[in-house]
């Protein structure tokens, strides 16, 4: 889920899991969402089920459009090269001191 928190209650209830009455919704995403000991198998389902509504929502959609305007944008710019190889230098110089 991606979105404001007062909206959860009802995209969790939109995806067949509504929070009970009474009940905590932190509470609530949290348990929906855990894998927990012995029910490891009905978790995952539940997480599936979860993931299998949000790709199928006007949500996921917008998150997708987004991204791909973003790509577009940053794909259009030419690199600069040197930029490139003093970065990635500068990563690879911290990355192997540490790994002796």
């Amino acid at each position: 889920y991606m979105g404001e928190s007062q909206a959860a209650l009802n995209y969790f209830a939109r995806a067949g899991l509504p929070c009970p009455t009474n009940y905590n919704p932190a509470d609530h995403y949290i348990f929906t969402l855990a894998i927990r000991p012995g029910s490891e198998e009905a978790c995952r389902a539940t997480c599936q089920k979860l993931i299998a509504f949000y790709k199928r929502s006007d949500d996921y959609r917008k998150v997708l459009e987004t991204i791909g305007q973003s790509l577009d944008g940053y794909n259009r710019k030419e690199p600069n090269p040197d930029q490139i190889r003093s970065s990635t230098s500068g990563r690879l110089g911290r990355t192997s001191k540490g790994a002796s």
